[in-house]
C-alpha cells in the first residue's frame, strides 16, 4: 500500500452499493417459490438446494423472510455425523499411506497386486470422504446463501418482520439478520427509520456477538445518532465488539470518538493498540505508534478544535487516491463482500531491522495469534530470493543465529527461517500457535495456544526443524478452518480465546479439503469472520502463471489482511 494513501479496512462491516431492488411477489408466486424450495431440499441437487434459497431473497416477501429466518437458525442434526464419517475417512487413508510409506522405508518388497489393493482401499475412502465433503458444504452454504439472501430485502413488510425478528432467542439469526439489514435498501423513508431504530436498540443486545454486528449494521446506516452507543461499547469485555465500535466511529468521522478512544488506548495491547492509532491516523492525521500518553498530549492541545481537525484531515485526503475509507472488510460476507487493506501504518520511518524482525516483511503486531503455513511440493522448489540475510537482524532475544539461517536454497528453507525469525520476535506475553499443511493438516500445539516464552519459542524452532516436509498435495481449506478453531469445535470458546489474527502462506494451489472451489473458500471463510475479526494477512509465494494469486489476494481482502506477493 502506498503510504500517501491511508485505507481503513472496517472489520466486520462490507458496504456496498445500494442493493438492487426486487419488487415484492404475489402470495401465489410466493407459494410456488416455497414449493420450488421444499422439493429441492429433498432431492440431491446440492446447486439447485442453493439456488432456491437465493431466490427466496428475491420474492421480497415477508414469507420469504420467515423461510429464510428458519434456515439460518436450524442446526442441521446430521452435522456431526457427518463431521465424524469424514474425520474417520481421512484417519483411514493416512493409516493406508504410513503403511506403504513405512513398507518402502525399510526396504520391504511390495507386489503389484498389494499395491494396487492399498491403492483401491484409499481411493476408496477419498471418494467416501468426497461424498461427505458436498453434503457438508451443501448444508454450510444454505445457511450462508440464506444470510445473503436477507441483503435483498426491502419492502417495509419483510422489513418489519426481520426488526421484529431481533428478539430470535438465537444468536446466530440474530446476526444474520443485523448483517441483512445493514446492507438492505428500504424502500421507503419510514421503513429506514424502522430498520435504524432496530439496529440502534440491538447494540444493547445481551450478546457481544450481535453487539458487534449491531455496531457494524449502524456504521454502514450511517447512523451517527448511535454514537454514543457505540462509544459505550469501547468498554466491551470482547474484544471484537470493540474493534467494530472504533471503526464505527471512523465511518460516523466521530469527534466525540477520539477523546473515547484515547482513553481505551491507556489499557489496550496488541492488535487493538493499533488498531486504536490507525483510527485515530485517520480521523486526525497523527500518530504515536500507539503511545497512550503522547495521544494523551495530543488531545490536550487539540480537544477545543476536533470537528476542525476532522474535518481538515477529510479534506486533504479527499484529493488523494481514494477517500481514505476502504470499502472492505476483515470479516467479510457473500459473494458481494468488498475488498479491504491493512490498516493505516505509523507515519514514521519504520524502525532499525534489529529492533524489528518481521514475517516476510509483515512487522506481526497481534499478540494473539496463527502461523498457517503450506509445504506442499511447489515449497520444495527453488526460491527467488537471496538466502543470506544482514548480520544486523536482531529478535527480542537476541541476534538471529548462524544457525537460523536458511540451510538450502528452497521456499520451505526461506520459510523456515522467516517463521523462526518471527517467533523469535514475540513478546513474552504474546500467544501463538502454528498449522502446517500439504494432505494433512498438523497443529503445533492442538487445542491450545502457547505462551512465548524463552523456552516455549525454542521448542517451536526445534519443531519446525522436523516437522516442515514439503509433500505433493495442499489443502488449504481445512488448514485456515483448523486455524480458525483452534480451540476445539464450540464457537463461543473460540470466540473468547481464539486468534485475533492469522498470518497465512500458501502458493494459493489446492487439492485437498473439505472445500476446493477458490471463490466457495473465500466465501465460507468470509462468513465464518462475520463475528470473529479475525484479520487474514496472506504471503503468496510463486509466480503469477503457478499460483492462484487472485484467489490468495481476495482472500486477504474480504478478510481485513495485508497481501504480499514473493517469488
Amino acid at each position: 500500500m502506498n503510504r500517501s494513501t491511508l485505507r481503513l479496512c472496517v472489520l466486520g462491516l462490507v458496504l456496498l452499493a445500494a442493493p438492487t431492488a426486487f419488487a415484492r411477489v404475489s402470495d401465489d408466486q410466493m407459494k410456488e417459490l416455497i414449493k420450488a424450495y421444499n422439493q429441492a431440499q429433498q432431492g440431491d441437487d446440492q446447486d439447485k438446494k442453493i439456488q432456491t434459497v437465493a431466490r427466496l431473497g428475491e420474492a421480497n416477501h415477508p414469507d420469504a423472510v420467515k423461510v429464510l429466518i428458519k434456515i439460518i437458525g436450524t442446526n442441521d442434526p446430521a452435522i456431526d455425523g457427518l463431521v465424524a464419517e469424514r474425520a474417520a475417512s481421512l484417519q483411514e487413508i493416512e493409516k493406508w499411506r504410513e503403511k506403504i510409506a513405512k513398507m518402502v522405508k525399510q526396504g520391504a518388497t511390495v507386489s503389484q497386486g498389494e499395491y494396487d489393493r492399498f491403492q483401491k482401499v484409499i481411493r476408496e475412502q477419498e471418494e467416501r470422504a468426497a461424498a461427505v465433503d458436498k453434503k457438508l458444504t451443501t448444508i454450510y452454504f444454505t445457511k450462508y446463501t440464506a444470510i445473503e439472501a436477507l441483503y435483498k430485502i426491502s419492502d417495509r413488510p419483510a422489513l418489519d418482520l426481520m426488526v421484529k425478528e431481533l428478539a430470535n432467542p438465537k444468536w446466530e439469526v440474530r446476526v444474520g439478520i443485523l448483517t441483512g439489514l445493514g446492507k438492505s435498501g428500504a424502500a421507503d423513508a419510514d421503513a429506514a427509520a424502522a430498520v435504524v431504530e432496530g439496529v440502534r436498540k440491538a447494540i444493547d443486545d445481551k450478546d457481544s456477538k450481535v453487539q458487534s454486528a449491531a455496531i457494524d449494521a449502524a456504521a454502514a446506516l450511517r447512523d451517527k445518532d448511535a454514537e454514543d452507543k457505540v462509544i459505550a461499547q469501547l468498554k466491551n469485555k470482547a474484544w471484537q465488539a470493540r474493534i467494530s465500535a472504533i471503526y464505527a466511529l471512523a465511518r460516523f468521522r466521530s469527534a466525540k470518538g477520539i477523546p473515547a478512544m484515547i482513553d481505551a488506548l491507556q489499557t489496550e495491547n496488541g492488535r487493538m493498540q493499533y488498531e486504536i492509532d490507525g483510527i485515530l491516523e485517520f480521523l486526525t492525521g497523527s500518530t504515536f505508534a500507539g503511545d497512550g500518553k503522547q495521544w494523551k498530549a495530543w488531545l490536550e492541545g487539540n480537544k477545543d478544535k476536533l470537528d476542525a481537525v476532522i474535518a481538515a484531515r477529510m479534506e486533504a485526503l479527499a484529493g488523494e487516491e481514494g477517500d481514505g475509507l476502504g470499502g472492505g472488510s476483515g470479516s467479510g460476507s457473500g459473494s458481494e463482500a468488498g475488498s479491504g487493506s491493512e490498516p493505516p501504518k505509523p507515519a514514521k520511518p519504520r524502525p532499525p531491522r534489529k529492533t524489528a524482525p518481521s514475517f516476510y516483511d509483515m512487522m506481526p503486531k497481534s499478540k494473539n495469534c496463527c502461523f498457517v503455513v503450506q509445504a506442499s511440493k511447489g515449497m520444495s522448489e527453488k526460491s527467488g530470493r537471496s538466502q543470506r540475510i544482514p548480520n544486523d537482524w536482531y529478535a527480542s532475544t537476541g541476534p538471529i543465529l548462524e544457525k537460523d539461517y536458511p540451510k538450502g536454497g528452497t521456499k520451505l528453507d526461506l520459510v523456515n527461517f522467516e517463521l523462526t525469525k518471527a517467533i523469535r520476535s514475540l513478546p513474552e506475553d504474546a500467544m501463538f500457535n502454528i498449522v502446517h499443511f500439504n494432505t494433512q493438516v498438523s497443529v503445533y500445539s492442538p487445542g491450545k495456544m502457547v505462551k512465548a516464552t524463552s523456552a516455549a519459542k525454542q521448542g517451536t524452532i526445534d519443531w519446525l526443524a522436523t516437522a516442515y516436509k514439503a509433500e505433493l498435495t495442499s489443502n488449504i481449506f481445512d488448514a485456515l478452518e483448523t486455524a480458525f478453531y483452534l480451540q476445539g469445535p464450540k464457537i463461543d470458546v473460540n470466540y473468547a480465546k481464539g486468534v485475533d489474527t492469522i498470518y497465512f502462506l500458501s502458493d494459493g494451489m489446492m487439492d485437498h479439503g473439505r472445500v476446493r472451489d477458490p471463490a466457495k473458500i473465500v466465501t465460507e471463510l468470509s462468513m465464518l469472520n462475520i463475528t470473529r475479526k479475525i484479520r487474514v494477512n496472506v504471503i503468496a509465494v510463486g509466480k503469477d502463471n503457478d499460483s492462484d494469486i487472485s484467489f490468495l489476494y481476495e482472500l486477504s481482502q474480504r478478510n481485513g489482511g495485508s497481501f504480499l506477493h514473493r517469488e
